[in-house]
């Protein structure tokens, strides 16, 4: 389903303004894990998804359920969920920075 009208990207941008920086991050990140499941080995996979579980140790439950809560809600809804939210953040100066990091 690909549904990438003004009023899909205004209500994602809508809820992305809500996010911190490292939600973002943890948003951007959430995508790429995601679609690596999909895309690499069952290996390499698993070390991906053991890298993202770490990471998300640093964050509190309701942000990561903030973060799943908004890949649940779009992700489906964009030919490439991914590049638009880093799109959005390319566009904001508060995660200008962040990206450099990805």
């Amino acid at each position: 389903m690909n549904i990438e009208s003004k009023e899909v990207i205004f209500e994602l941008e809508s809820s992305l303004r809500e996010f911190t920086a490292p939600e973002v991050e943890l948003l951007l990140l959430h995508c790429y894990y995601a679609n690596s499941e999909k895309q690499l080995t069952k290996s390499r996979a698993a070390e991906k998804k053991k890298e993202y579980d770490l990471y998300k140790k640093s964050f509190t439950q309701e942000s990561i359920l903030k973060v799943k809560n908004v890949y649940n809600s779009f992700h489906e809804r964009f030919h490439d969920f991914y590049g638009v939210v880093y799109n959005y953040a390319h566009k904001n100066d508060d995660y200008k920075r962040l990206l450099m990091l990805i």
